[in-house]
């Protein structure tokens, strides 16, 4: 039986450098590149994962109707989960939302100086990373 050490790595996905579609796409050309079969792939994903995406797709399985171990869930699922959190347009207008709502006049502030702060910052930020 060859240790879980011996595997091949597979980098957790990150939402600020790569769409979750790229992601996916790259995991299962890892997972066909290593001849993983069907029913290992979810482990494989899990086990390459930050505990931030883990936890996250742990709770999913916890909310469900019969609640069942993480190990469980397949595949199908965690994709679809992640392509509902992580939709390019859904995740790129919720954090734009984010960002926005921690935009604050400072004290003394003028709007025109607040917008002109708004424009110097919309000049220096990546319009794709979040916030």
């Amino acid at each position: 039986m060859e240790s879980t050490s011996s595997w091949p790595t597979f980098g957790s996905f990150d939402s600020t450098s790569e769409l979750w579609g790229d992601y996916w796409s790259r995991f299962i050309t890892f997972c066909k590149a290593h001849s993983f079969p069907d029913l290992r792939r979810p482990s494989v994903f899990l086990m390459n994962q930050s505990s931030a995406i883990y936890k996250m797709l742990a709770n999913l399985v916890a909310k469900q109707t019969l609640a069942m171990d993480i190990n469980y869930l397949n595949l199908k699922k965690m994709e679809e989960h992640m392509e509902e959190q992580f939709h390019p347009i859904r995740f790129f207008a919720r954090e734009r939302y984010k960002f926005w709502l921690q935009i604050d006049c400072k004290p003394a502030e003028t709007a025109l100086q607040l917008a002109a702060r708004i424009q110097q910052d919309a000049v220096t930020r990546d319009s794709r990373s979040p916030g």
